[in-house]
């Protein structure tokens, strides 16, 4: 099951539910993986993706993360629009429709 977040403006969950749908989602991926990679590897452009096309229609960035594990099976991932306008108007990344889960359950 894929979470969706919210994210303030300095990064943190917004309140208890978003709290509780990160560690459920977490929980979600330590019930197939093992680890979360956090090396070079791991925050290497291989596993980021930024998709700048919507920027002149709709301002905004699509991003993805994806989480790489101990077998490299590339199943799990942060989800999320950069919304352009009030990333400039705050000063810092602002996100919406954050989401976190497997990719089966964030194409649905």
């Amino acid at each position: 099951m894929a979470a969706s977040l919210a994210v303030s403006r300095n990064g943190a969950c917004t309140n208890i539910w978003d709290v509780i749908a990160w560690e459920a989602a977490l929980d979600d991926y330590f019930a197939e993986h093992n680890e979360i990679r956090l090396d070079g590897d791991a925050r290497s452009a291989a596993y980021l993706s930024i998709d700048e096309s919507p920027e002149a229609e709709q301002h905004l960035w699509h991003v993805r993360q994806i989480f790489l594990d101990e077998n490299a099976d590339g199943d799990f991932r942060i989800e999320a629009d950069v919304n352009l306008d009030a990333t400039q108007e705050e000063g810092e990344v602002i996100f919406k429709n954050y989401r976190v889960g497997f990719v089966e359950d964030l194409a649905e």
